[in-house]
Order: C-alpha cells, then sequence, then structure tokens
C-alpha cells in the first residue's frame, strides 16, 4: 500500500493504471496530454485551474456539475439531456424555445 506516498518529478509516458483506488489523491503540475479516463468514478472530483482545450466528454454524467470561471468559447453540446441545466440562472431549454419557431 501507498498511502500518503508522495511522487514528484516522475514521468509514466504510456503508463496503464487498471482498477485502481487513487480516491482523495491530489494531482498538481501533471501533464495528462492525450489521457484517457475511462470506466472511472469522479464523483465530486474538483479540476481547477486545468487546461482542458480539445478535451472530449462522451457518454459522461455530468448531473448537478458546476463550471465556473470558464472559457467556454467554441465549445459544443451535442446530443445531450439539458433537463434543468442553466446559464447564468436561465433555463437553457427556455432559451432554445424560440430557435425552430423562425
Amino acid at each position: 500500500m501507498t498511502e500518503g506516498r508522495v511522487i514528484e518529478d516522475e514521468a509514466f509516458p504510456g503508463a496503464q493504471l487498471r482498477r485502481v483506488d487513487l480516491r482523495d489523491v491530489d494531482i498538481r503540475d501533471a501533464t495528462l496530454i492525450r489521457a484517457t479516463v475511462a470506466d472511472a468514478n469522479l464523483t465530486d472530483a474538483v479540476f481547477e485551474d486545468a487546461n482542458m482545450s480539445g478535451v472530449a466528454f462522451r457518454d459522461v454524467n455530468l448531473s448537478g456539475a458546476t463550471i465556473s470561471q470558464a472559457n467556454l468559447r467554441g465549445v459544443a453540446i451535442t446530443a445531450a439531456d439539458i433537463t434543468g441545466m442553466t446559464i447564468e440562472g436561465v433555463l437553457v431549454s427556455d432559451l432554445l424555445k424560440g430557435r425552430d419557431k423562425t
């Protein structure tokens, strides 16, 4: 067991982590370019001050998620359940109501 272990200045290119318990792990100043996170439970995870440009979210459950102080320029949301989704307190479904009527 490596509970509480500190790993610094290490490189693991091409590493594969399978069935690992990373609860309460603190990842900082890490390069995760082209990393794949699949079949993972990220409940209550916090992504802060992270460059996620070009990231793809597919088949993910973001219910109850909060996005704040984020750069969302060029973000595309497709085939998504937006029930209850708000932007600045306004329901997105209300914003979209008139788009097909014009």
